[in-house]
């Protein structure tokens, strides 16, 4: 681990993650911020009036929440100057990268809706009416969002 003379430890040995998210606190303060805010229009919007409820509308800004940070982690991790994920990448054609990319999203960004959703909320509501109906939707607004 590297240390300045005044024994503080270097950015260097931090995780880029965590480098990243020092330097744009704002960013990611505006990221939850708008993940919240999307979490209650997508309630209002798409949900029976019977689930409009304060429980309900928290339950949705949380999922919100995970599914932003999730999609911001993956593109961090695409990103890193120093993954070797990012230097196979730029090495293929741009087509086959930019799909590699939006592969890995869809799969993050369904695992983790799959898991809030389970975790979120009771066993009726999750159902093969969420998957088929509510999922989809889910997934297209956090994978366009999270260009």
């Amino acid at each position: 681990m590297a240390h300045t003379r005044s024994g503080r430890r270097t950015t260097a040995s931090r995780p880029f993650s965590i480098r990243y998210a020092r330097r744009h606190l704002g960013f990611l303060a505006g990221l939850v911020i708008a993940a919240v805010a999307m979490g209650v229009v997508y309630r209002y919007l798409f949900d029976p009036l019977e689930e409009r409820t304060l429980s309900y509308y928290l339950r949705s800004c949380l999922h919100a929440i995970g599914l932003a940070i999730s999609g911001w982690a993956v593109r961090l991790s695409l990103a890193a100057p120093q993954s070797r994920l990012r230097g196979m990448l730029r090495r293929l054609p741009q087509t086959a990268e930019s799909a590699i990319k939006a592969l890995a999203m869809t799969a993050v960004l369904t695992i983790v809706a799959v898991g809030l959703q389970f975790v979120l909320y009771p066993a009726p509501f999750f159902s093969q009416d969420w998957l088929v109906h509510h999922l989809p939707s889910i997934l297209t607004v956090s994978f366009s969002l999270s260009f």
